[in-house]
């Protein structure tokens, strides 16, 4: 059967586009659709796909060579045939390396030529396009192997390799290539190796495999499939898939098994409606029921409560989150409670629907008295590195009562010895005086810093409780030749705190700044205490000594941090620093340069009386 096509006739000469359009349709096979000039050409395109474009190449509005240029600029598959006038054929002949399929020149009766050559254009043209998309589907499949994220390596029945892709190189190694003996460069860097007299047991079975030499590939599944070529045999495909992450998951869900069952917290694992489904040996020995009693009962007979009970804490984790709180369950046997602190973890499908509940939880009995050990320990490395403290104070106090004390002697001395007027007398008398607050104002301090921390919370000044810790080792400070700097904004409000605490604070900020100081200029210690927004008071301590390097700044204030040297003191020093920050709920922060290290303390004004429950 003869076939139809769609022509679009481009061409201004009525007459003539009239003589082509009746020739062609008289042949019966053709559909014509006429266009006068190039504008029209592409209003016909847009609405409508034809099968050969028959273009006279001298227009209203242009020319076949400008239709040309444009024309393979866009994404159009339809063939050009190029009407050229006589005289014109160099013309066409650039036509053609434009991309047009062939030309016709207008001489005589050209229209009777213009069948065969539609014909044949539009066969060309199809063709073309054939062995394009034949070309385009063997490199598309090409790619689609080399890319494929398993190992592919085919070999005939000959034992020849004949395929290789990529990810088979970069699995196996790079030294495969085709027509290379299987047997010889293959077969055997697998444990289990591939058995090519036995491979007609395990095709298309999936094998686990170790590759020999693997690091990047250790663990592969292998697949090894017949190859036909219609109903003959012609060879063997091997597909290998990376199961290296699954076998790392099956080892590790074997070590997270061996820690549950080890863990010495209490887990259950139940159902989205709290059936258990299991139990850890940790929660036989804390609650003292059977391992296999409890299994396909639910978790809320165990713990004393009723089901709606239970729905209420369901309602805390059923957006994803977990959630921790104090409960209790029963004893075996008895009615008695145990108190536990216990975490709440659900489990979810990969369509976002709860399938478990994870129960994990601790004997509160024994965390309190693990913490009341920690804060015993607490307490006493807060005193022993007060007692140093202390001492390491004592040059410096002596240094600030001996001034005094001399200045006593001296105008005693005066006194006794010098004969001075009356108002001379007043005079020294009241130098004795003043020099004799000094003393016992510098002892009263030492007195304070020196007695057991009570816990006491009062109102009290910040920039006062600096000022007294400056009293107290501001003289030890300046025998080192260096200088305090203060700033304190006035008019600060009273904040409710511990006094003793805070005044530590300061004096184990500044001692530290003290020690760290080893340069011969700039031997300054800069404090300052300010409000940084009507809620919070920030003092920040810098000195120009020793950088703390950046790699210890994450964990400086932890209290098994020891220093990289002993510029900043015994490496316990700033966790206790820390631990009265948090007491008075405010936040510590170091910052250090070579030419600066800053301690920022942010103080809250409206302190709740240790918010942690001491």
């Amino acid at each position: 059967m003869a076939e139809n096509y769609s022509v679009l006739l481009v061409e201004d000469n009525f007459d003539q586009a009239l003589m082509v359009q009746d020739f062609l349709r008289l042949e019966g096979r053709y559909d014509v659709e006429w266009a006068r000039d190039i504008k029209q050409t592409w209003s016909l395109l847009s609405r409508k796909v034809f099968d050969v474009i028959l273009m006279d190449y001298r227009l209203p509005d242009g020319n076949g060579i400008d239709f040309l240029k444009a024309y393979f600029q866009l994404p159009y598959e339809t063939p050009v045939i190029m009407v050229t006038g006589e005289g014109d054929e160099q013309i066409a002949v650039k036509t053609i390396q434009l991309g047009a399929l062939d030309y016709i020149v207008k001489r005589g009766s050209f229209y009777l030529s213009l069948p065969p050559v539609i014909e044949k254009t539009v066969r060309e043209f199809n063709l073309q396009k054939s062995v394009k998309d034949s070309i385009n589907k063997i490199k598309y499949q090409a790619l689609l192997l080399n890319n494929v994220r398993d190992s592919v390596v085919v070999w005939n029945l000959e034992g020849k390799i004949t395929f290789i892709n990529q990810v088979a190189q970069k699995m196996v190694g790079y030294g495969l290539e085709t027509d290379q003996e299987i047997a010889e460069v293959y077969v055997n860097k697998f444990i289990p190796p591939i058995e090519l007299d036995q491979i007609n047991n395990f095709v298309n079975k999936e094998v686990e495999r170790q590759i020999i030499d693997g690091i990047e590939y250790p663990h592969v599944s292998s697949k090894i499939t017949t190859l036909f070529d219609g109903d003959q045999l012609v060879g063997y495909m091997d597909v290998l898939r990376d199961i290296s992450e699954i076998k790392k998951n099956e080892y590790e869900l074997k070590k997270l098994s061996r820690a549950i069952e080890n863990s010495a917290e209490s887990v259950i694992i139940t159902d989205s409606l709290g059936k258990i489904e299991y139990v850890n040996p940790a929660f036989e020995k804390m609650s003292g029921y059977p391992m296999d009693s409890v299994v396909s009962h639910y978790i809320y007979h165990i713990r004393g409560i009723s089901q709606a009970d239970f729905n209420e804490f369901i309602t805390h984790i059923e957006n994803g989150e977990t959630y921790q709180y104090e409960g209790s369950y029963q004893t075996y046997e008895s009615n008695n409670k145990y108190s536990v602190e216990e975490l709440i973890t659900p489990v979810f499908t990969s369509d976002q629907k709860m399938s478990n509940i994870i129960f994990t939880a601790r004997d509160n009995a024994q965390r309190k008295k693990m913490q009341l050990e920690i804060d015993q320990a607490k307490e006493k490395l807060s005193e022993s590195t007060r007692l140093a403290a202390i001492g390491e104070l004592s040059s410096g106090v002596a240094h600030r009562i001996y001034n005094p004390l001399t200045s006593i002697i001296a105008n005693a001395q005066m006194l006794s010895k010098a004969k001075v007027s009356c108002e001379e007398s007043v005079e020294i008398i009241e130098d004795i005086e003043k020099a004799g607050w000094t003393a016992q104002n510098v002892v009263q301090q030492l007195l304070m810093f020196s007695k057991p921390d009570i816990g006491s919370l009062k109102e009290i000044s910040i920039n006062e409780s600096i000022q007294n810790a400056i009293l107290l080792v501001g003289g030890q400070i300046n025998a080192d030749r260096i200088q305090i700097e203060t700033s304190f904004e006035e008019n600060q409000p009273i904040i409710y705190g511990n006094q003793r605490q805070l005044e530590d604070l300061w004096v184990n900020l500044l001692l530290l700044s003290k020690d760290a100081i080893q340069c011969e200029t700039d031997r300054i210690i800069r404090i300052s205490s300010f409000r940084v927004d009507p809620e919070t008071i920030e003092v920040k301590i810098s000195d120009p000594g020793i950088p703390i390097p950046a790699e210890h700044l994450d964990y400086i204030f932890e209290p098994d941090f020891v220093g990289y040297d002993r510029s900043r003191g015994s490496g316990l020093e700033l966790s206790i620093c820390r631990e009265i920050v948090r007491q008075h709920n405010g936040t510590i922060n170091v910052e250090s340069s070579v030419e600066q290290t800053t301690f920022w303390v942010n103080i809250p004004l409206n302190i709740a009386p240790y918010a942690d429950g001491k």
